[in-house]
């Protein structure tokens, strides 16, 4: 999203992200959707981010949707997706395991579309 790191979203980067959206691959629209989540830009996505995106968003949301994911539904999801077990996720193992359970790739990918 905000390519040149300046904090600002400009036209240019709103645009890019629209056409992403709609016409990007399913691994560019994975590694967008996991760079959201990587709130520090470190590279990896911790537990802490992934609780913290999904809660934000459920907390914004006005879905007529009464259920929304507990923390402990969340770190479940996010112990299946950690391949290695170290508890972050890199960018290949958050496409991985996107890509191999649909369901997984919904309910990640809702919060954020």
């Amino acid at each position: 999203m905000d390519v040149n790191k300046d904090e600002k979203l400009d036209f240019r980067e709103y645009i890019s992200l629209l056409a992403l959206r709609a016409h990007g691959t399913i691994d560019q629209k994975l590694a967008w959707t996991y760079n959201l989540y990587d709130a520090d830009n470190n590279g990896s996505v911790t537990i802490h981010e992934v609780v913290s995106l999904i809660s934000v968003v459920q907390s914004l949301s006005t879905s007529k949707r009464k259920e929304f994911l507990s923390d402990n539904q969340i770190k479940q999801l996010f112990d299946v997706m950690d391949l290695d077990g170290d508890e972050t996720l890199s960018l290949d193992e958050f496409t991985k395991g996107c890509k191999e359970n649909p369901t997984l790739m919904r309910i990640i990918t809702d919060y954020v579309q």
